[in-house]
């Protein structure tokens, strides 16, 4: 870290104050120690062109994601004030404001993360496991409850139709190819490894998506790790693993049904959105600053 006993020191302050990892704020000032140094200054003397810029090359592909680290870096800047570490005295990270952000994502990374239902069509056939379908499916037409319950929870019994009750509490219409992925998965007996040579036996239980009986064994929290473990298998099984995350599916996933919807309709995206936010939000997520982070992929 440039100025690491200053650094440190706010740290250690932070530590003290909320449930956080040193590690974790450690990283975010590692992250911007080459700028630093470039500069021939600390963070806290940023000008605000200069925070502009800097945020520009980090080749990061989520506003929020600047937004956030912009938050600590403001925090951290308002402590060198108060300790006397800035001569003017002035906060620049304070003048970036949340939309500002979004100019400030690398685009074609940030393209390669919104994927059409064509796309997770092909990467569901190209999978080798029907609870591997289900689960790319699901994200993209709205299942996940909190830590993934819908995925760890759901039984068989609870499809009717094309209506599955889902362990969230939520019962949802999804489209004919899923609720096939959802009958196949629960049938399966092994899941196919794709990257030793063996089959892992799976629980013999009514879930639809069936734990192995390793994981089977441990407890609901270590079932939700096991989610996101095979998510990251089976990205980097298709070749996205270095871009591609369940929560870049899920978004995909809203998108498409917004457009799907309010196409239908013969209405734009941005209507649509004002008038059926609480149906889009009980199937995804808040929308909140949704539109105007993806504008560019709604109707």
């Amino acid at each position: 870290m440039y100025n690491a006993d200053r650094k440190t020191r706010w740290i250690e302050k932070k530590d003290a104050e909320v449930i956080s990892s040193l590690k974790y704020y450690e990283t975010k000032m590692n992250n911007v120690a080459p700028y630093e140094k470039e500069l021939g200054k600390d963070l806290c003397e940023f000008t605000k062109s200069e925070i502009v810029d800097m945020y520009k090359s980090m080749n990061t592909y989520s506003p929020s994601t600047i937004y956030i680290n912009n938050r600590i870096y403001l925090e951290y800047t308002d402590w060198c004030i108060t300790e006397g570490f800035v001569p003017d005295s002035q906060n620049h990270f304070s003048e970036i404001t949340r939309d500002m952000c979004n100019e400030y994502v690398n685009k074609t990374a940030f393209d390669k993360r919104i994927v059409t239902r064509e796309e997770i069509t092909d990467w569901c056939k190209a999978c080798w496991n029907d609870a591997d379908r289900y689960l790319l499916l699901g994200l993209f037409e709205g299942i996940k409850g909190n830590r993934f319950i819908d995925f760890t929870d759901t039984e068989v019994d609870d499809i009717e139709n094309n209506v599955i009750h889902l362990a969230s509490g939520r019962t949802l219409d999804f489209s004919e190819e899923l609720i096939s992925y959802a009958y196949k998965s629960a049938e399966e007996t092994v899941w196919t490894s794709y990257t030793s040579e063996w089959d892992l036996p799976l629980a013999n239980s009514n879930l639809i998506l069936k734990p192995t009986e390793r994981s089977r064994k441990t407890e609901t929290i270590n079932l939700t790790r096991a989610i996101l473990k095979r998510s990251k298998i089976i990205f980097s099984f298709l070749g996205v693993g270095d871009y591609m995350s369940m929560n870049a599916v899920r978004i995909s996933g809203m998108i498409d049904y917004i457009n799907i919807n309010a196409s239908r309709l013969g209405m734009s995206a941005q209507d649509y959105i004002k008038i059926y936010q609480n149906r889009i939000e009980e199937r995804y997520m808040p929308i909140n600053g949704f539109y105007n982070k993806y504008k560019d992929y709604l109707v």
